[in-house]
């Protein structure tokens, strides 16, 4: 309804977390996801806010896809 928040959804557990060392600091990252009404949402972030990334999909598959990619990316660039 319009003038109402929009519901934050079910949170679920976090897809994958991986570790890298910057400036001689251990730096985590979290990829957290959400169930929503219409699909779902996943947030990736840093402990250190290098990395923000963001989707919202429909389906399963799209959830399943974006986490690989995401997680395969950052495997690329040295994470553990």
């Amino acid at each position: 309804m319009p003038g109402h928040p929009v519901s934050t959804g079910d949170r679920q557990p976090d897809a994958f977390r991986l570790h890298t060392q910057r400036c001689g600091h251990g730096v985590q990252a979290v990829c957290a996801v959400w169930r929503e009404a219409d699909g779902w949402r996943m947030q990736l972030a840093t402990s250190d806010a290098g990395v923000k990334w963001n989707a919202q999909v429909a389906t399963e598959g799209e959830r399943d896809q974006t986490i690989k990619a995401w997680r395969d990316a950052l495997i690329a660039r040295g994470w553990v």
